[in-house]
């Protein structure tokens, strides 16, 4: 169950129906009600095991040699990530007070060490906070949620330009070619449709 409801949540979004869910699950909708209860529940349960993963990953992507390289990993692999899974953001970002206090306790302490240890070594600059990571990475995968290859290359390209603005060190890493004109009007039409088809999934 869990497994069709982030297929599905990754595809068009926390919008998704129950009826949805259940139809990609191969049962019916009372199954998924008995199961796992309503779907705000569902949500709930995604939602633990995202931050679970989450932290494993920051950790694993943490023990890089020098803090600037842990946290540009981090940046990165986040930044393909919300591309990739429209759902991730929306459910590592939900607003409630339990949803909020599970990222302060998983998550946020795996972050301020990184950019701690990059900021004690001179690389990164001193007003850059772990809290800016997660903002980084949702408002590149914004850029890539209209599906195109242009629309990811260009998230890349926007995420490199600000890493290349808060190092105190110069940066090898090379960035993306900017978009043509025609990529440019591509990705503006389909971040538009993007917009259009999540409006018309909402009860």
């Amino acid at each position: 169950m869990l497994l069709a409801a982030e297929t599905l949540f990754a595809e068009r979004g926390l919008d998704t129906t129950i009826g949805a869910i259940a139809a990609r699950a191969g049962v019916g909708i009372g199954t998924v009600y008995r199961s796992v209860g309503s779907k705000e529940q569902l949500i709930e349960a995604l939602y633990r095991t995202k931050v679970s993963d989450a932290a494993a990953l920051i950790t694993s992507l943490g023990a890089q040699a020098t803090g600037w390289e842990a946290l540009t990993a981090i940046v990165r692999t986040f930044t393909d990530l919300a591309a990739e899974n429209r759902a991730l953001f929306e459910l590592l970002i939900q607003h409630s007070a339990s949803a909020g206090a599970l990222l302060r306790r998983e998550i946020a302490p795996l972050l301020e060490a990184v950019v701690a240890r990059a900021q004690h070594e001179g690389t990164l600059r001193a007003d850059f906070a772990a809290t800016d990571v997660p903002l980084l990475a949702q408002a590149a995968g914004a850029i890539a949620a209209a599906g195109t290859p242009a629309a990811a290359r260009a998230s890349r390209r926007i995420i490199e330009f600000v890493l290349k603005g808060v190092t105190a060190t110069p940066d090898p890493i090379p960035i993306d070619s900017a978009l043509s004109d025609d990529e440019i009007v591509d990705w503006i039409g389909s971040s538009f449709r993007t917009l259009s088809v999540s409006r018309e999934l909402t009860p």
